[in-house]
């Protein structure tokens, strides 16, 4: 049974996630669930939204993607990562029509960088871990 539709119902909501992919995988991961919290827990009686990751190059791009939302009176969250002065890191929006949506079609899905898809886990800083077991090699 194919649970896809073709065409979005008017009612459906769409929460967008932006997320810098100048750092490393794991931290994309938690920035972006960071964003997501953060939205969550100051928009009660969301639903549950569709969900659009969207990688975006750098803090620059993040910066341009937050004036463009407030441009377009999209309410959202830019989430401030205070430790190792990451800074800006991911945005989430409120959850979205299908109408609002239209604005944002210039952006492409989430996709690993080059080097994600070298070493998934990524590092920070390019080496393992002194106790990994690659480092122990």
């Amino acid at each position: 049974m194919n649970s896809a539709r073709p065409h979005p119902q008017s009612d459906e909501r769409y929460a967008y996630i932006f997320v810098r992919q100048d750092l490393s995988l794991a931290q994309q991961i938690v920035q972006a669930n960071h964003a997501t919290m953060l939205m969550t827990s100051q928009t009660p009686g969301i639903g549950l939204p569709n969900l659009v990751v969207i990688g975006v190059p750098d803090k620059d791009a993040l910066d341009r993607v937050s004036r463009k939302l407030i441009f377009h009176k999209i309410r959202h969250y830019l989430y401030f990562e205070p430790d190792d002065y990451i800074g800006h890191s991911a945005i989430a929006t409120v959850p979205i029509t299908v109408e609002e949506k239209k604005v944002l079609s210039n952006y492409r899905l989430w996709k690993p960088t080059p080097g994600e898809r070298r070493n998934p886990l990524g590092s920070s800083v390019g080496t393992p871990a002194p106790d990994s077991p690659v480092a122990q090699a």
